[in-house]
Order: structure tokens, then sequence, then C-alpha cells
């Protein structure tokens, strides 16, 4: 993203009222622990690293409750 991480933006997102509690799942290439707990303790409802399977992406978007 140009001007600001995915991190950045689910911090500035989950501070807006209208947004809160929609559920944001994060799609990225990073796969690093740290970065994982950061974006749950973010609001994150879940965090997929690429690439990922159709199954994997079935799943999540049950869990959310969007399928």
């Amino acid at each position: 993203m140009p001007n600001m991480n995915g991190l950045e933006y689910l911090k500035n997102v989950k501070r807006l009222d209208e947004y809160k509690n929609i559920p944001v799942i994060m799609f990225t290439t990073v796969d690093n622990p740290e970065v994982v707990e950061r974006a749950n303790k973010l609001g994150a409802a879940y965090y997929i690293i690429k690439p990922f399977t159709e199954d994997k992406m079935s799943e999540v978007l049950k869990a959310v409750g969007i399928v």
C-alpha cells in the first residue's frame, strides 16, 4: 500500500466507530509470529499468509460469516 502498511491501516480503521465491528482479514506474505500477534491485538479477525488455497479462503469466509 502506498501510504501505510497493513498494520497501520488496521489500526486506523479500527479506531473508527462505523468500522470497528467489521471483521478484517489480513492477507500478507509476512510469516512472522510477532506480526501475527500484533495484527490480532489490533483487531484482525484472521491473518492469512499468501499463497493460500481456495479451501483456506472458504474456511475463513465462513468463520467470519461472509459465506
